[in-house]
């Protein structure tokens, strides 16, 4: 462990915890480990760092603070794989070893202190020691879009007018789109129809000579009608029921209640800016 003066323990001390914890691992000279990989040299840094910080807490001289600085990094290691009783035992030596620089009212502070924490959860800490860890990372790609840029305030909308509006823009959307629909329904009538007539006059034998037989004739006007009637009942249930739809819309539209263009609140600011006198002259009585 290198040696830690004063001023070391004083800048630990008053920075940030994290920013503490990184100039302590400097100190300690630690490699640089990531905290979610490498847990154990978390959790050891952690030990050390909040040794210092009770020390600290507990008024020790800052000599005594290295002191304890320097047992928590040596119980780590000396401990790795030891019972209970080894471990205690030698702590207490280490102790005694310190004896000049750590008095004996440090000693039973910072025992007691052990006693709590590092060896009452002393099983769950060899497991940290002693066990090979496993970290199970999975890495995803992850495409991050910003939002667009908003507009400046003076092109900002009040948000119940911002509603109505994007509404009623699906309304009529969806009454163009119908409309449309109808147009394309009387142009595929039409075009059915002239498909129909063409083939039905294919099918008629009509005589080379300019005189057609009245048979012949009636026949024609009869199936042309039949188509015709058939054309017209089809397109006109279609076109009934779109135009329904559109009057539906329609409906919606004219029932859609149209918020004010400002906010309640902004609209009582205007009025109460109007209503108010202007400065400098009294209102008339």
């Amino acid at each position: 462990m290198a040696y830690m003066t004063t001023s070391d323990l004083q800048k630990i001390v008053k920075l940030q915890k994290e920013d503490g914890r990184q100039h302590l691992r400097q100190i300690l000279q630690w490699h640089d480990f990531d905290e979610e990989c490498d847990l154990r040299a978390g959790i050891c840094l952690d030990f050390v760092y909040e040794n210092i910080l009770f020390a600290v807490n507990k008024g020790f001289p800052w000599k005594a603070v290295g002191v304890v600085a320097k047992l928590s990094e040596e119980l780590l290691t000396d401990t790795k794989g030891t019972s209970m009783m080894k471990a205690v035992q030698l702590l207490k030596d280490k102790l005694f070893e310190c004896s000049p620089v750590l008095n004996e009212k440090c000693q039973l502070a910072f025992l007691a202190f052990l006693m709590r924490t590092f060896f009452r959860h002393y099983r769950l800490y060899q497991y940290v020691l002693c066990s090979e860890m496993q970290v199970h990372r999975d890495c995803l790609m992850l495409q991050v879009h910003a939002p667009p840029h908003p507009l400046p305030l003076t092109e900002g909308v009040y948000i119940k007018l911002w509603e109505y509006q994007k509404t009623m823009e699906s309304l009529c959307e969806k009454e163009a789109q119908k409309q449309r629909c109808v147009q394309d329904l009387r142009d595929s009538a039409q075009s059915q129809a002239e498909k129909s007539m063409e083939a039905l006059y294919g099918s008629i034998e009509i005589p080379d000579t300019d005189v057609i037989e009245k048979q012949v004739l009636e026949k024609l006007v009869q199936q042309t009608l039949k188509t015709q009637l058939e054309i017209v009942r089809d397109l006109f249930a279609e076109e009934l029921k779109l135009t329904r739809e559109i009057l539906e819309l329609k409906q919606q539209q004219k029932a859609l209640p149209q918020p004010p263009t400002l906010p309640p609140f902004t609209s009582k600011l205007v009025l109460s800016k109007q209503a108010k006198p202007p400065s400098g002259k009294k209102a008339k009585k």
